[in-house]
């Protein structure tokens, strides 16, 4: 009788043990997570920076650089796939679109099997400007990578991915293997 009340006791404080333990370690993911948005943000800005950089003279706003991507790792994109990628209105892609097909970066097409849709494909102009700045990128990523070392980059692409809608999933694909022949050849 004496060893089932030490047992049962050892039970119950176990159990309030147990919900501290995960408190604590829900406390610090928390903590983590909050940091990771702030680290987010301003790694956005500093990639930013880089693009724009990378991408040459004034004028070329980081909504171009996005449109131009999507042009250059896309080819043949609808200005309504473009919209949707962006997760903008048509109105905001408008005066940039615009702007990109007047300069030469990019050329809009009628599409072959629906007239009523615009392709949009990058000129090479547009794509080696574009892989300018992929490659400035990746040369950013890859020191990060190297000096944290491959399990620390393995989990955080882990991470990015859980981020990452699964319906863009087939397109970071698509564009992954456009992207890589652009990093190789420059």
């Amino acid at each position: 009788r004496v060893g089932l009340m030490g047992q049962a006791k050892k039970q119950r404080l176990l159990e309030t043990a147990k919900p501290a333990s995960e408190a604590a370690r829900e406390s610090s993911m928390r903590a983590r997570a909050i940091e990771a948005i702030f680290l987010q943000c301003y790694v956005h800005i500093h990639m930013s920076v880089t693009a724009m950089q990378a991408m040459g003279p004034k004028g070329f706003s980081p909504t171009k650089a996005r449109i131009l991507a999507f042009a250059a790792l896309t080819p043949g994109l609808t200005v309504g796939e473009l919209v949707e990628y962006m997760r903008v209105s048509h109105q905001s892609i408008n005066e940039p679109l615009r702007r990109l097909i007047n300069e030469g970066y990019i050329v809009a097409r009628i599409g072959v099997e629906d007239r009523r849709h615009k392709r949009l494909f990058a000129t090479r102009k547009g794509t080696e400007r574009y892989m300018r700045n992929v490659r400035a990128q990746v040369r950013k990523v890859e020191n990060a990578f190297r000096a944290t070392g491959s399990e620390a980059a393995s989990s955080y692409l882990e991470v990015q991915r859980r981020l990452v809608e699964p319906s863009d999933r087939e397109w970071i694909a698509r564009a992954l293997r456009v992207a890589a022949k652009g990093v190789a050849g420059g």
